[in-house]
């Protein structure tokens, strides 16, 4: 898919706790964020989220963001579990600890 990105993304890898109720019935789990944009934000993580849920973001312990998920895709193994998921996060309140506070 070729498309033109509304605002700059910066790459990151950054792992981070997130909290919310993903579809498991985990309430948190790590992840991998690799890249934000002033309002949202691309997670990796193993275990899908619902799409309209509010998950919140840490880094190194502390409460950096919330988000809405907008999209979610998973990849799935052979036996049909899933292997590797990545959502987009719509950024709904950034804090003290989010690094990327700044609009471009």
């Amino acid at each position: 898919m070729d498309y033109q990105r509304e605002e700059p993304r910066e790459e990151t890898k950054v792992f981070i706790l997130v909290k919310g109720h993903d579809l498991y019935g985990h309430e948190r789990l790590e992840a991998l964020m690799t890249d934000v944009s002033y309002s949202g934000a691309c997670l990796h993580t193993r275990f899908p989220f619902e799409v309209n849920s509010i998950i919140s973001i840490y880094i190194g312990g502390d409460l950096a963001a919330k988000g809405e998920v907008t999209n979610v895709i998973t990849d799935y193994n052979e036996e049909n579990s899933a292997i590797k998921t990545r959502i987009g996060l719509q950024l709904i309140d950034k804090y003290s600890a989010w690094p990327y506070l700044h609009e471009e």
